[in-house]
This record gives structure tokens, sequence and C-alpha cells, in this order.
């Protein structure tokens, strides 16, 4: 059997300085996780793809699972930091989901959803994926590191 090339996403850098507010919507009924603070200073982040064709999509919460143990679960403001930089995101991955796994909430109707920024008339939006759903094939895990204090 041939060996499926794999997908390979340059990361980018982007400043982080204060936190970027964020209007909790009114059908969220509380975040379980992922809502703490980043420091200051210049993160990494990484795209990786957490399917290879042929395989079936997972269920949000075997993507939360894989996620932890790729330490590829970034939390709100890592989200927030990237929607505010979206500029930076590479155009080839706009047919894609960017999900952040470290942020958990419960919506209003009592179903647990996860964070991502999908493209939608022309920019980059937040979304939620429901967790009890298959993940679609074209989603990108996102982590995020610390590079250094400054560029």
């Amino acid at each position: 059997m041939a060996q499926e090339a794999i997908e390979v996403f340059a990361p980018i850098l982007i400043q982080i300085g204060k936190a970027v507010p964020f209007r909790q919507p009114d059908y969220i009924k509380r975040l379980v996780r992922g809502s703490g603070p980043l420091k200051s200073g210049v993160y990494c982040y990484r795209f990786e793809r957490f399917l290879l064709d042929g395989e079936r999509d997972p269920l949000g919460d075997e993507v939360l699972e894989y996620a932890a143990a790729r330490q590829a679960a970034s939390g709100l403001q890592a989200a927030l930091h990237l929607l505010k930089n979206q500029h930076l995101i590479p155009a080839e991955l706009r047919d894609r989901y960017l999900v952040f796994a470290g942020v958990v909430m419960v919506h209003a109707d009592g179903y647990w959803c996860t964070l991502c920024l999908e493209w939608l008339h022309n920019a980059w939006r937040l979304q939620w994926l429901w967790l009890s759903y298959n993940f679609p094939k074209s989603g990108l895990l996102i982590s995020t590191e610390k590079f250094s204090t400054q560029i």
C-alpha cells in the first residue's frame, strides 16, 4: 500500500500583549475550560491535521483526546488573537476548520461544543463544533507555544 503524503503547513508567529475582549454570546450556557489568558510574548501557531484520507470522521470527544495527547489544545485567547490577526492565516487554509480543542463550552440547549475558526463570507469567523457529532475531515488542530518575549 502506498504511503500517503501528510500535508505540512508553515507555522505563523503572533505577538501577544493584552487579552482580547470576549463578550460571551447568550447561547453559551457556560465555558467549561479554555478561557485563561496567555502571557505576553510571541507565540508560534502550528496547524496539525488530525485525519488522514480514508480515516473515518472522528467524534468530537476523540478529537479532544487526540489534541490533549498531542498538546494541541489551544484556548480562547489563542483563537481570539488569531482572529484579530487573520491576515496572517495562509490562504490555502480557507477550506479548513481551525479547531481550538482547548475550549469547551455548554450550549444553551445542553450540547457540548469546541471552538473553531471557519472561513465564511471573505473573513474568518468564530464558530462552535458540536462534540456529539463527527468532526469534518478538513479540520486542523491548532497548537500554540510561546516562542519568545518579542519579535
